[in-house]
């Protein structure tokens, strides 16, 4: 029927060492995120009873990896909708929150100077160049991570976090971080910037459900309340008591898949793609994640 009718014109039609396919075919390779892979022929295929059709070349390559806009962030950001703009202020908070938790910790931790830590905004010019390094993100991760041991003395005279004022410097360029971050994200059916940011609620939520140390002090009525925090910092590896610990959790789960082209590990490495031989076939797109962010 038609379906023999339209191979047999695109096998007279063919060309040496090229795979042709039909529009149909076609199309269920842009569902599945292959879009890159297709060139349309310049040139229409005459099909007996159908007329002239559209036939593509099919092309496998790599997907081109994101890079940071070169436009202010003011600019990416104002084309987000209306849920991402809210997504990306959710996550500026989040992490601002955090920062002045580890703010505050270091101005007690340095208590005795003369000037309490006071956060201030670096530019970093940083490129970096995937092809001139000699290891992978993989490389780094360490089986141990050795946390800050727990002193009752500076959990019990911590300030409020939420009285320290960043500054709206430091604020501007965090929330211009995450607007970068959120662009990177494709626009695949899963792994995008609402799936990361899901993710990262999740691990907000998680967090909050573990009492932390200073906690203990705050409450009137616990009775040997250095025995208990430090038992509590002991019980959780010391995330309770280490907020640039719960930093680094939350700002994983943001950056996770970043990047992430909708296509799964085994599938990169079994089309040899180039990204899959430089991270040597392992979490191929969980280090390109963490090296792109």
């Amino acid at each position: 029927g038609d379906t023999v009718n339209t191979a047999a014109r695109m096998e007279s039609s063919g060309a040496r060492s090229k795979i042709q396919c039909s529009q149909t075919t076609a199309d269920s390779l842009v569902e599945a995120g292959k879009e890159h892979w297709l060139k349309a022929r310049s040139e229409l295929v005459e099909a007996k009873g159908k007329g002239r059709m559209q036939t593509f070349w099919i092309e496998p390559r790599e997907h081109q990896a994101s890079h940071v806009s070169s436009a202010p962030s003011a600019e990416v950001a104002a084309l987000f909708d209306e849920k991402t703009q809210r997504l990306v202020d959710w996550n500026t908070d989040v992490l601002a929150r955090l920062i002045r938790q580890v703010v505050a910790l270091r101005n007690v931790s340095i208590k005795g100077k003369k000037k309490s830590f006071k956060p201030s905004v670096s530019k970093i010019e940083f490129q970096c160049d995937l092809s001139k390094s000699n290891g992978t993100a993989l490389d780094e991760v360490r089986e141990i991570i050795e946390l800050p041991e727990f002193d009752h003395s500076l959990a019990s005279k911590q300030e409020d976090p939420d009285s320290i004022n960043l500054g709206q410097d430091i604020l501007g360029e965090l929330r211009e971080y995450i607007v970068n971050i959120a662009s990177m994200y494709h626009n695949n059916p899963f792994h995008n910037f609402e799936h990361a940011s899901h993710v990262t609620m999740s691990v907000v939520k998680l967090l909050s459900r573990i009492v932390a140390p200073d906690e203990v002090y705050s409450d009137a009525g616990v009775k040997d309340s250095h025995k208990l925090a430090s038992s509590l910092h002991d019980h959780t590896y010391g995330i309770t008591s280490d907020p640039l610990t719960q930093f680094a959790c939350v700002f994983s789960a943001l950056i996770h898949d970043v990047d992430h082209s909708g296509v799964p590990n085994a599938q990169l490495v079994k089309e040899r793609t180039h990204i899959a031989s430089f991270y040597k076939g392992k979490s191929v797109a969980e280090q390109n994640s963490v090296d792109i962010a």
